[in-house]
């Protein structure tokens, strides 16, 4: 099973000219994936919108998930 550091999603919507669905997210990375953040906590991509959204990181809404830019950590 293939393993994506969160910011590669995090790159990916910051990079998108528009939000982008769930859908279009496992066209990017794949269905079968996990990912995982800066302390190797795996997560599924629910699982990590979910954090992501806690921490400020992204918006969900119903026309689709977009990243707050000033949110993501440079490291």
């Amino acid at each position: 099973m293939k393993i994506y550091h969160a910011h590669e999603l995090l790159k990916h919507l910051a990079d998108s000219d528009t939000e982008l669905s769930v859908s279009e997210i496992n066209d990017i990375f794949g269905v079968n994936v996990r990912f995982k953040n800066c302390q190797d906590t795996q997560f599924s991509i629910d699982e990590l919108l979910s954090f992501l959204s806690q921490r400020g990181k992204i918006i969900i809404s119903q026309t689709g998930i977009s990243v707050v830019k000033d949110k993501i950590c440079k490291h």
